[in-house]
């Protein structure tokens, strides 16, 4: 039953990670989206009874993590366009605002 339950939770995970990476793909943050696909595969793999791999599972997928959180920030806003002045979340609007631009053209 844990293999099973851990089994779902690694598809869910996959999913909402790679509908992340379209997003990002969409908004032209080749890089991170490029990281964030390699994350689905790697969360996708067997689990192994060695515990050097879980380890460095885990911290490649941080490292992925922190890769495309520093590809946020590094993301230029347009002046005047800021809307909830936290400029984090304003850079992730922006992007998925550049993302929604491109799907409806």
């Amino acid at each position: 039953m844990k293999e099973k339950a851990l089994n779902i939770l690694k598809i869910i995970a996959s999913f909402l990670i790679g509908i992340w990476a379209v997003i990002w793909y969409g908004a032209n943050k080749i890089g991170a989206s490029i990281v964030l696909a390699i994350v689905v595969f790697v969360i996708m793999l067997p689990f192994k009874k060695q515990k050097w791999i879980t380890i460095a599972r885990i911290v490649f997928v941080t490292v992925a993590f922190i890769f495309v959180l520093y590809n946020i920030s590094t993301t230029d806003l347009p002046p005047g366009t800021s809307i909830t002045e936290i400029k984090f979340i304003d850079q992730i609007i922006h992007i998925f605002r550049g993302f929604i631009r491109h799907v409806t053209q």
